[in-house]
């Protein structure tokens, strides 16, 4: 709820309308007042008048029309009907484009002010997008996307489902069309994703030898960095369907594994505990075995996954049913994938997560109020947004990346920080919320102004140029340490190629670290500078790396040049042509989505609603 009062939101239309209807009795009840004093000497009225003869001569008149069949004589009368009419008149010429614009906004049609003056056929598709986000909101209130499929977690999921236990009719008729996909992608994707592919072959056959494994093993470390991990995927696999060796399956495991949840957090933490725990059962140690039992069923979210992760969700599943433990929590796991099965078109994969949504959500209301759209859905969706905090260990309010997530996420954060400010939000309570956010934001920030992607506890983890630009730009800080910040983090990504792991485009994180930071730059930042030129040369060429980094270019040229931190002229030039390009992709309103960074494990994803709001937010400027 968020007006001035629980359940109410008190708009500048709301109360003009109100003061129209208070004019029209008041006048009314004057006016009747003074005939009932005056009689034929003030108004001129049917014969047997009553209060309902003055309020229809009230709402004639102050709707300018007046018909003639009741006027006023006396001077008291004549007073009042002139100030009515000068105030029908003032009232109406205020509230007649706010019901056109309302009427168009809940159409998707609200007034979008865009470049579309210096680019005329910008308009249409903004229009277009507008009307894609209101008709793919949920019903709830938020949005969320369907991310890109991943083969290895299908293949997970597809063993986790494929249970004698848990298999019926219904069942199958999913497992048929998801075990053509997964064989199909499994042959098109051995070079570029050898851990996908053989998981997939496992999957369909139920079978593997040794010197399939090591040659997997090795493909993978041509294609995946050591700290993804990715053989550890094989791992947990192959022993939880009792295909490989005790030694062989600890040979696949990193050897910081006691330390992940230190390192990594609980959500990546838990795969460690997994690991653990078909470890200790391989040499009977019940102890350590209910010791991590006890930890993985902690971990569930109420929904029944863990932490919303398709893939991680698939291991549990798979590790408890090789104990044969827990079973109701398998059958609730196994409920759950069944219902993201069912979500997933059958000639396609499951992406690693389920979705995204609170972050989606929270993505599309900064670009739709940053870029001034307002409409009743958007006031939805910051409803659904407020209702979706968590709280950190403090007690601190913040947001995660997804409603079944209870970690805080900072990118999220800033950006629903960003769409409370921006949806000029009046409820005390979310005024509150945004402003615990903000304090724990600031709190977090690294002595080289850093800020972290997740927040566990105390510890920061994963830290990002994106988010932390995105967190200078966010969370109001004073002049001097807001251009501090901004230099520090534009000189990281400028000399030392800080680079971000969510968006393995250099494109994408370059040109989204100098959209946010080029207004808290001087022109004469180095820095700054030095990001805008590198940003101008990646617009000759960035078409090849899609939507998203397309979109984040033509952000950071236009503020860029902007502040002087790149030549106007040939940013104009670059705009425009990428311009072209991003309205030659647009369909229906839609941007498509690609692969643009990776979740763990070398699993890629991308998602679609992130596509569209960038590309929406650059149109716009």
């Amino acid at each position: 709820q968020l007006g001035t009062t629980p359940g109410t939101r008190i708009t500048p239309q709301i109360l003009l309308r109100k003061r129209i209807f208070l004019t029209a009795f008041l006048a009314a009840s004057t006016q009747y007042s003074i005939w009932l004093y005056q009689r034929e000497r003030a108004m001129a009225v049917p014969v047997g008048a009553d209060i309902w003869n003055f309020i229809y001569w009230s709402a004639i008149t102050i709707s300018t029309t007046g018909y003639g069949d009741i006027y006023p004589k006396g001077v008291q009368s004549q007073v009042v009907a002139v100030c009515e009419l000068i105030l029908g008149w003032v009232y109406l010429v205020g509230l007649l484009p706010s019901i056109i614009t309302q009427a168009a906004s809940s159409k998707g049609e609200t007034a979008i002010p865009t470049s579309s003056e210096r680019d005329p056929a910008i308009r249409p598709a903004l229009v277009r997008a507008v009307a894609a986000f209101r008709a793919s909101q949920q019903p709830s209130g938020g949005w969320r996307a369907r991310l890109i499929p991943d083969l290895a977690t299908t293949a997970f999921a597809y063993g986790a489902m494929a249970h004698p236990q848990f298999r019926d009719a219904q069942v199958d008729r999913l497992l048929v069309g998801r075990r053509k996909w997964i064989t199909d992608e499994g042959a098109r994707h051995c070079a570029d994703d050898p851990v996908g592919a053989f998981l997939a072959r496992v999957s369909i056959k139920g079978t593997a030898d040794g010197g399939e494994l090591d040659a997997t093993v090795k493909a993978a470390e041509g294609v995946h960095a050591p700290e993804e991990h990715s053989s550890m995927l094989l791992g947990i696999y192959m022993e939880a369907l009792g295909l490989i060796t005790p030694s062989v399956f600890i040979s696949l495991l990193p050897v910081d594994l006691p330390s992940w949840d230190v390192l990594y957090g609980p959500h990546w933490g838990t795969y460690a505990v997994i690991s653990r725990l078909l470890k200790a059962n391989d040499v009977s140690d019940e102890d350590t075995v209910q010791s991590c039992i006890t930890t993985l069923l902690s971990r569930r979210s109420r929904a029944g996954s863990w932490y919303g992760d398709v893939l991680l969700t698939s291991a549990a599943v798979l590790a408890l049913s090789r104990l044969n433990r827990a079973a109701n929590v398998q059958l609730a796991a196994r409920v759950w994938l069944l219902d993201v099965t069912k979500s997933t078109p059958v000639d396609s994969g499951l992406p690693v997560v389920r979705g995204l949504d609170t972050w989606d959500t929270a993505l599309v209301l900064w670009a739709l109020l940053a870029s001034d759209v307002s409409a009743p859905f958007v006031h939805g969706g910051l409803e659904w947004l407020a209702s979706k905090s968590v709280s950190g260990e403090a007690g601190d309010i913040a947001w995660s990346w997804s409603e079944e997530s209870n970690v805080i996420c900072c990118d999220t954060s800033s950006l629903a920080c960003a769409a409370f400010a921006r949806g000029d939000v009046r409820n005390v309570s979310v005024e509150a919320k945004r402003q615990s956010c903000i304090e724990l934001l600031r709190s977090v920030r690294d002595e080289n102004h850093r800020w972290p992607t997740f927040i566990y506890g105390q510890a920061g983890l994963h830290h990002c140029p994106v988010i932390s630009a995105r967190c200078v730009a966010t969370l109001g800080l004073s002049g001097s340490s807001r251009r501090l910040a901004a230099d520090r983090i534009l000189g990281d990504v400028a000399d030392s190629a800080w680079t971000s792991e969510w968006f393995t485009e250099g494109a994408i994180t370059e040109g989204l670290v100098l959209f946010h930071l080029a207004s808290s730059c001087v022109d004469s930042s180095s820095a700054g500078r030095k990001v805008g030129e590198h940003v101008l040369a990646l617009s000759k060429h960035v078409e090849e790396s899609g939507v998203e980094a397309v979109s984040a270019v033509i952000l950071a040229l236009s503020e860029g040049a902007r502040y002087g931190l790149i030549d106007a002229s040939s940013a104009e030039a670059a705009r425009r042509r990428l311009v072209g390009y991003l309205l030659a992709q647009e369909d229906g309103g839609r941007w498509g989505a690609r692969s643009i960074g990776v979740f763990g494990f070398g699993r890629r994803y991308g998602d679609s609603m992130f596509a569209t709001a960038l590309a929406f937010r650059a149109l716009c400027l």
